[in-house]
């Protein structure tokens, strides 16, 4: 009776190994659902991304969010970070279209424009 109860709790500890490792690798793995865009300014020394961010918790806790910057171009510096949550299921912002990123003409700042939603990022805060 000593070997199998040995022999039960060993499978059955392999079997919870096996599931968490899983699980980890399904959050690790699938969990890189991202789309973004980007737009170079108009005088060239500037990018401006956005991306549409979802991710979900080893729970299964989802969150969806947006991440807008603008970086230096020369040295890929972060000059400016936004980060938006989601509204349950609603789409902000198409992130497949082609007009969400335009540059004010002295290219200080990046507008993101959404589904009623206007965001403006400068390029020194």
């Amino acid at each position: 009776m000593g070997t199998f109860k040995f022999w039960l709790i060993g499978i059955v500890f392999f079997l919870l190994i096996g599931l968490v490792g899983f699980r980890f690798y399904q959050i690790t793995v699938f969990n890189l659902v991202n789309l973004g865009q980007g737009s170079e300014s108009l005088n060239g020394r500037y990018q401006a991304t956005i991306e549409s961010i979802s991710k979900e918790s080893f729970w299964g806790v989802r969150t969806k969010y947006y991440e807008f910057q603008i970086t230096n171009k020369a040295n890929g510096e972060k000059l400016n970070y936004a980060r938006m949550d989601s509204v349950e299921d609603k789409i902000l912002f198409s992130v497949r279209g082609d007009d969400i990123i335009s540059w004010s003409s002295n290219s200080s700042e990046a507008i993101f424009t959404g589904n009623g939603i206007k965001l403006i990022l400068k390029v020194h805060p």
